[in-house]
């Protein structure tokens, strides 16, 4: 998913971690590309892949949707990395 993501678009992931309930992305993006679509971009092919691979799994969710629309986004300059994102 993250080769396809790369490939397609100008964002890499760097680091990705989890929480109760959410997900932690730490990715650079061109500053051409807004920090939503970025966002969109990850949670639209990472939820067609889940589907695609486990069928199953889009019939037992209510309104077949995988992942809210709801995200923050928080930018970091060069210096950023998982450590300073984690504290």
């Amino acid at each position: 998913m993250a080769t396809e993501i790369a490939e397609r678009f100008p964002i890499e992931r760097a680091a990705i971690g989890t929480d109760k309930d959410h997900l932690h992305l730490l990715c650079s993006a061109l500053p051409k590309m807004a920090q939503g679509q970025s966002v969109q971009v990850f949670k639209r092919i990472t939820a067609r892949n889940i589907f695609r691979r486990k069928p199953v799994v889009k019939r037992v969710l209510w309104g077949g949707e995988f992942l809210t629309d709801a995200y923050d986004v928080a930018m970091g300059g060069e210096r950023a990395n998982w450590q300073t994102v984690e504290r």
